[in-house]
C-alpha cells in the first residue's frame, strides 16, 4: 500500500471515530439539574448559585419563608441581573409537591352556623318546629337568628303576644330582623300565670311547701320536664309541686339523676313517685 493510500485510510478511520463520538454525545440525555429550594437549602447550597456569596446566602435564609420565587427580588443585594441568572435554578417547594392552597377570600361573609336545639326548648317549640313567643324559654329564643341573651330577655318581658307582628315592638327587633324571624315563630296561648300566693303560713303550706301534695299535674301525657333546665312555671306543672317546692328544686340544681330530687326539702318518696314519670336530667 502506498503512502498516500495509508494516509487516506487513517483520515477515514479518524472521521469515523469522530462521527461515532458525536452521535453518542448527542444521543445521551443529560440529567436535568435539581432546583434549589429557597426555603430549605443550606448556606452552602445557596452559594453554588451564580452571584450568591456567603453574605447573600445568609440574607436569603433570614428572609424565609418565600411564597414565590419572585420574592427573591425583595432580598437586599440581589439585583435584577442576579435574579434573572438564578430564577430558573430555584424553587420554593419540593419537587412534585402540590401548589399551596389559595387562601380564603377575607371579604366573603362567613356562612352562619345553624344553631342546634336543646331539650330545654321542647316546651316552647311546636310540632312544626316553630318557636312559641309566649312559651319558649330563654335558650329556645336564643336559637333564633339575631336573637341574643338581651333580646331574648326583652321578648320574655314583653309577653303575652297576641300576634307575631307584636314582636316588632320589642326592643332590639327592627323591621329587618322581624322579616327573618316571622317565619320561625308563632303565638300560642300565653303560659298560665302562677296563681297569686295567699298570705300566711297556713295558706302557703309553710316554708317546706306542705299543702302542695294534692296539686294535680298540668302536664300533657308524655310530656317530660328537665329538672336542670325547667322554669319555675314548668316545675309547678308537676303533680304535688307548687311555687315553694318549684323554687327549692331550682335552688338545688344541678341533679345527676332524677332520684337526687328527693334531697330537696319537702320532696320525699311519696312525691317522687308522683313525678318520676314526668322528669328527666
Amino acid at each position: 500500500m502506498s503512502r498516500h493510500a495509508r494516509l487516506v485510510l487513517i483520515v477515514a478511520i479518524g472521521a469515523l471515530f469522530l462521527t461515532a463520538s458525536l452521535v453518542s454525545a448527542q444521543g445521551t440525555p443529560q440529567a436535568k439539574p435539581r432546583k434549589i429550594n429557597l426555603n430549605t437549602a443550606t448556606q452552602a447550597e445557596l452559594e453554588t448559585l451564580k452571584g450568591i456569596g456567603p453574605a447573600l446566602a445568609q440574607k436569603i435564609i433570614a428572609a424565609r419563608p418565600f411564597k414565590a420565587v419572585a420574592e427573591l427580588k425583595n432580598v437586599s443585594g440581589i439585583s435584577q441581573a442576579t435574579y434573572d441568572e438564578i430564577k430558573g435554578l430555584v424553587t420554593v417547594h419540593a419537587a412534585g409537591a402540590p401548589p399551596a392552597k389559595t387562601p380564603p377570600d377575607e371579604n366573603k361573609p362567613a356562612e352562619p352556623k345553624p344553631k342546634t336545639k336543646t331539650g330545654s326548648e321542647a316546651a316552647g317549640t311546636t310540632a312544626g318546629g316553630l318557636i312559641d313567643l309566649n312559651k319558649a324559654d330563654k335558650p329556645a329564643l336564643e336559637t333564633l337568628p339575631g336573637v341574643g341573651a338581651a333580646t331574648a330577655d326583652n321578648i320574655i318581658a314583653a309577653r303575652p303576644f297576641k300576634t307575631v307582628e307584636d314582636l316588632k315592638n320589642v326592643k332590639g327587633i327592627g323591621d329587618a330582623k322581624f322579616e327573618k324571624l316571622k317565619g320561625l315563630v308563632t303565638v300560642g296561648a300565653p303560659a298560665a300565670a302562677a296563681a297569686p300566693k295567699p298570705k300566711g303560713k297556713a295558706a302557703t303550706g309553710g316554708a317546706s311547701g306542705e299543702g302542695e301534695e294534692d296539686h294535680p299535674s298540668k302536664l300533657k301525657p308524655g310530656q317530660i320536664i328537665n329538672i336542670n333546665k325547667a322554669t319555675l312555671e314548668e316545675l309547678e306543672a308537676l303533680p304535688g309541686i307548687g311555687p315553694v317546692k318549684a323554687q327549692a328544686i331550682i335552688d338545688g340544681r344541678p341533679y345527676k339523676v332524677i332520684e337526687d330530687i328527693m334531697k330537696v326539702k319537702g320532696i320525699k318518696e311519696k312525691t317522687f313517685e308522683k313525678i318520676k314519670g314526668f322528669i328527666t336530667v
